[in-house]
């Protein structure tokens, strides 16, 4: 009489967490659901206080100084410091005014 094998039976793991994936699935996506109903970003209060620290009254007369003051700075050392800046400006009847004051703070700057 021949012996009949049983098929061999899988057995699950026994280290399964207790939750089952769709469960886990739910309790991950849930909140991000609630968020999407709400309708706002929860950085919306944080970029608009960013944003209105930048573009805010204060932010323009600040940026406006500043730029007038880095023109007035670069204006001042260039015309001082660069001699072929001040060669330019001796060709042109333009600056000519501008050209002899920086010419007697920079006495030793040859110009032909």
């Amino acid at each position: 009489m021949k012996t009949l094998h049983r098929a061999a039976r899988v057995e699950r793991p026994s280290h399964r967490p207790p939750f089952s994936g769709f469960l886990l699935l739910t309790l991950l996506l849930f909140p991000l659901a609630a968020h999407a109903q709400s309708g706002s970003s929860p950085f919306d209060t944080g970029l608009t206080s960013i944003q209105t620290l930048f573009t805010g009254t204060i932010a323009k007369v600040s940026s406006l100084i500043a730029i007038v003051l880095g023109g007035y700075i670069f204006g001042r050392w260039i015309t001082t410091t660069d001699p072929a800046f001040l060669k330019i400006m001796g060709k042109s009847e333009r600056f000519k005014l501008r050209y002899d004051a920086a010419k007697q703070q920079v006495p030793n700057v040859e110009i032909r």
